[in-house]
């Protein structure tokens, strides 16, 4: 089961993005660790090691920069993970899993000392 705190920084993410701003069905925008924390209400620790988390399963796509990091995702995705994981939150492992292996044929991750970005 995938702890609470990870969907506490999903959710904060997924509405501090209008969904009226989203271009097909993606969502952009850009925000800080401090932002992201303080509506999830958790420490940037665990904010940052969040955003690690859905980053490495290709949940979200971010480049940090100074002290903002700019946020792309699925609007679909992340409302059907989350939408989940209140439902059945023993399967969305799986489903986190399934999306991963979709996004990886889709677009495979380049690994490079000149790669800024994780593919979404």
């Amino acid at each position: 089961m995938i702890r609470t705190w990870l969907w506490a920084v999903l959710g904060a993410i997924a509405g501090m993005i209008p969904a009226s701003s989203d271009m097909d069905g993606h969502a952009a925008g850009v925000s800080s660790i401090a932002e992201i924390s303080e509506r999830a209400r958790l420490s940037r620790n665990r904010t940052r090691n969040a955003l690690a988390y859905f980053r490495a399963n290709r949940i979200l796509w971010l480049r940090f920069q100074a002290r903002t990091v700019e946020v792309k995702f699925q609007r679909q995705v992340v409302v059907g993970l989350l939408a989940a994981q209140k439902v059945a939150p023993l399967e969305v492992r799986r489903l986190i899993e399934a999306h991963g292996r979709r996004r990886e044929v889709a677009a495979p991750l380049v690994k490079s000392a000149n790669t800024e970005f994780s593919g979404l």
